[in-house]
């Protein structure tokens, strides 16, 4: 065999070998990292639920938006998108309105989406635990809206997700989870898979 040929096929080889192993990479980083739950939260059955994805990055808000409506939805439950009452969350002059918009018309249940920017490695090193941090304090839904709103916009080369579920009577945390960071593109692509693991992990821990 010519050797140009055998050297043509070793480096499809090569080439296919470093593709699955970039694709095991990011595979694995869609998983959950993180995730709390409420001891004293029982089962709850949530008839009308938004979705809220705090973010100024459109496309990823629609995504996780929409794919969490619809698993909802397959669940019996009325799933809203948050993107369909305020459009636009990079330029809101008074928070507490969206908040009251979002949380009307008889909302019974909240899942946030907000994407933590990861710009370093040190930044990376510290999310966990300032993560841990803040869901283990106390905390209202209505309270960590309107605080991620206002928090200014940060341009970081991956984001991790932060997934949480409340309860809007008494306004507390049921359930919340994180995701390794990601590149906003990977968010993107990724957010089927990232929102069926939260749903799947919700069933299995009895949050619904």
């Amino acid at each position: 065999m010519p050797a140009i040929v055998i050297t043509a096929r070793r480096t499809t080889l090569l080439l296919s070998a470093l593709l699955a192993l970039g694709t095991a990479a990011v595979a694995s980083d869609l998983g959950l990292a993180d995730r709390w739950k409420n001891p004293d939260a029982d089962r709850v059955g949530f008839a009308k639920v938004v979705v809220v994805g705090i973010t100024h990055d459109a496309a990823a808000r629609r995504q996780f938006e929409d794919r969490f409506v619809s698993l909802l939805r397959g669940r019996s439950m009325q799933g809203i998108t948050s993107y369909t009452l305020v459009p636009d969350l990079a330029n809101v002059p008074d928070p507490q309105k969206v908040v009251e918009t979002i949380l009307a018309d008889g909302v019974d249940g909240v899942f946030t989406v907000r994407f933590a920017p990861i710009d370093d490695k040190a930044a990376g090193e510290a999310w966990p635990a300032a993560w841990r941090a803040e869901i283990d304090a106390p905390g209202k839904v209505r309270d960590y809206v309107d605080a991620s709103i206002r928090r200014p916009f940060v341009d970081a080369k991956r984001y991790g997700a932060e997934i949480i579920v409340w309860e809007v009577a008494s306004g507390r945390r049921l359930w919340a989870g994180r995701f390794s960071p990601l590149k906003r593109k990977e968010l993107q692509q990724n957010a089927s898979v990232m929102t069926q693991e939260v749903m799947s992990q919700l069933v299995f821990e009895k949050v619904f």
